[in-house]
C-alpha cells in the first residue's frame, strides 16, 4: 500500500477582469436592467428582487462573457447592490466598477484542501485492489451582514475496494 498526503494552500481567484455592474432603472416600465459580471445571474436576480422590492419578471440581469471567474464572480458582493439603489434612487444609470486593490481586498478566498490518498495494488493480477481518498477542505461561509468570513471543514472521503 502506497499512501501520500499533500497539502493545497488557501487560494485568492485573482480574474483578469474585476466585479463591475451597470444599472438602469427605467422609471416609466419599472423594469431593472443589470449589466453584471456575475456567473450566477439567476440567483442574483433573485437576491436584486428581494433588495430593490420589484418581482423578478421586472428585473434583466445580463451577464455577457466574463472569462474566468474561477468562483469568485458567483458571490453578490455590495458593489453591485449599490448600483442598483443608486440607479432607483436617481432614475439615471450608475456604474459600478471595483480596482484590482479593491478586487484583492473584497473578494472572498477560495478554499484550501488537505488531501490524503491511498492505493493498494496487486502484483499477481497487476490491479487495483483498494483506494482510498480523503480531502477535507476549508471552504469559506461568508456572513456579509457581519463583515466576515469564517473557514469551515467538510470532511469528503471515498473508499474503493475490489476483491
Amino acid at each position: 500500500m502506497v499512501t501520500e498526503e499533500l497539502l493545497y494552500p488557501r487560494v485568492h481567484p485573482a480574474p483578469m477582469e474585476t466585479c463591475g455592474a451597470v444599472a438602469n432603472m427605467d422609471k416609466v416600465t419599472g423594469k431593472l436592467t443589470i449589466w453584471t459580471t456575475t456567473q450566477a445571474p439567476h440567483a442574483h436576480r433573485t437576491l436584486y428582487a428581494i433588495v430593490a422590492g420589484l418581482p423578478e419578471h421586472k428585473i434583466q440581469v445580463i451577464s455577457p462573457d466574463i472569462g474566468g471567474g474561477f468562483g469568485n464572480k458567483v458571490g453578490i458582493y455590495p458593489g453591485y447592490v449599490c448600483a442598483i439603489v443608486g440607479s432607483i434612487v436617481t432614475g439615471a444609470p450608475v456604474k459600478w466598477v471595483e480596482d484590482r486593490s479593491e478586487n484583492l481586498m473584497s473578494t472572498s478566498f477560495a478554499r484550501d484542501y488537505h488531501m490524503k490518498g491511498s492505493i493498494a495494488a496487486s502484483a499477481m493480477t497487476a490491479s487495483v485492489v483498494q483506494l482510498f481518498t480523503g480531502t477535507p477542505s476549508s471552504h469559506t461561509v461568508q456572513a456579509p451582514q457581519l463583515d466576515v468570513s469564517q473557514p469551515q471543514w467538510v470532511p469528503v472521503r471515498s473508499r474503493t475496494t475490489r476483491r
